[in-house]
């Protein structure tokens, strides 16, 4: 079963690089809730968010008991804070059949209050050795129970791709945009083995939803396998970046044009895999002035990726480095967390290994213009802390996230740290 979220972790080694870890970690861990594996999840993945009374909802691509081939085929959960703690609730169990299984999206809220997220697998089979193509669902709740409802099934094929990987995003108009990771065409150098997959729109229409592939991409210089990257509206416009494909098959940063009449896919910059980055997992965020800011899981000047900016001109748009990740006490390989902006511009993110060997939270300083890294929490992967931090949110000056493994049970935790 491919699994492809879990990536080598470097070890760190040296006694003095863990001193050095140790200090720069200034802020404290808060465990909200760790998972056990069984009828509560585990490995929780995709970003994490909350309802106006505060509580938190995510999924987990394993547990849940729904089914035993893959350790249960994962969740979707409830966090609720009460005075002392935080105390779960199953809100769904996948069973692994046209329902899917492992939904790696996380949950989104529309106006309504329902829940809509993704599967990586089941469904449709004929997708990864009959394992299924992934599925897009909603919850809805009555009486504080939920029912689930699947809203689309993949089908694998060369116009409508498959494995719904990556956080779903609503217009104001209700419609679903996401991209698909994997069908679509095969890179002819035998990258994108998989399928390049396709960025689509879900519209609903008497209760029923239709599916549009708005571009398929063909792993060449256009890009290809938009591994998880939230995509982003500016302007009417989507933003979000793919793995693979580009000249040096080092990932591109797009744009979908003309989403409502002919989308069109401009590549706004094309990794090298040097000192410029590789591979951009995570998604880009704009600013106020529509500057783009992302990360890629290697290259830069000592390969274990970058924090990145884009600044549109009239000629085009041009890449500044804002850190390149050394391996060290920083952290190596930012993976599917999507940089989090605040109100001052400072820039925060996770690594999935470095630190103290188990990934950090890191932030990026802003003071005009230009940043200072900074270490907001290390993570060593013990029984009482977590390990493969893998999304963020920013709430109330506070930071969120799950990380994959790691805790008690060593199938993550849900946490809370302070910048």
């Amino acid at each position: 079963m491919r699994d492809k979220r879990l990536f080598a972790v470097k070890s760190i080694a040296g006694v003095l690089l863990i001193l050095a870890a140790l200090s720069a970690s200034a802020q404290s861990e808060k465990v909200l809730y760790m998972f056990q594996g069984g009828s509560d999840g585990g490995d929780p993945s995709g970003p994490l968010t909350f309802d106006t009374a505060g509580n938190i909802y995510g999924t987990t691509v394993r547990g849940g008991g729904g089914c035993t081939a893959y350790s249960g085929c994962g969740t979707v959960f409830k966090l609720a804070h009460t005075k002392t703690t935080w105390a779960e609730t199953i809100l769904y169990t996948f069973t692994g059949g046209s329902d899917g299984f492992q939904p790696l999206t996380g949950v989104v809220f529309d106006k309504l209050g329902n829940l809509y997220g993704g599967t990586g697998s089941g469904g449709n089979s004929g997708c990864y050795a009959d394992a299924g193509c992934g599925s897009v669902f909603e919850l809805t709740s009555s009486g504080g129970v939920w029912t689930e409802k699947t809203l689309y099934t993949f089908t694998g094929g060369l116009s409508d791709s498959g494995a719904s990987e990556s956080p779903l995003v609503f217009d104001a108009a209700g419609n679903i945009f996401s991209t698909a990771r994997f069908g679509g065409v095969v890179g002819s150098d035998g990258s994108c083995y998989w399928g390049s997959g396709a960025v689509f729109e879900l519209t609903q229409a008497g209760g029923s939803w239709t599916d549009h592939t708005l571009y398929s991409f063909t792993c060449g210089n256009d890009g290809g396998d938009p591994y998880n990257s939230r995509q982003a509206f500016y302007k009417g416009n989507l933003y979000g970046t793919t793995t693979g494909g580009g000249q040096s098959g080092a990932g591109v940063v797009f744009e979908i044009e003309n989403l409502k009449t002919s989308p069109k896919e401009v590549v706004l910059y094309t990794f090298t895999g040097g000192s410029d980055g590789a591979y951009p997992y995570g998604a880009v965020v704009h600013d106020s002035v529509g500057n783009l800011y992302g990360t890629t899981y290697a290259g830069g000047a000592y390969g274990y990726g970058t924090v990145f900016k884009l600044t549109p001109s009239g000629s085009g748009w041009t890449e500044t480095v804002l850190y390149s990740f050394t391996g060290g006490s920083d952290g190596a390989h930012p993976g599917s967390t999507d940089p989090v902006l605040d109100a001052a511009g400072n820039i925060y993110g996770t690594t999935y290994s470095g630190g103290l060997g188990s990934g950090v939270v890191w932030e990026l300083v802003n003071s005009g213009g230009s940043y200072t890294y900074k270490t907001v929490y290390s993570f060593a992967g013990g029984t009482t802390d977590g390990a493969q931090p893998v999304g963020l949110v920013l709430r109330g000056g506070k930071l969120f996230g799950n990380t994959f493994s790691g805790g008690a049970y060593g199938l993550g935790i849900v946490y809370e740290v302070t910048p």
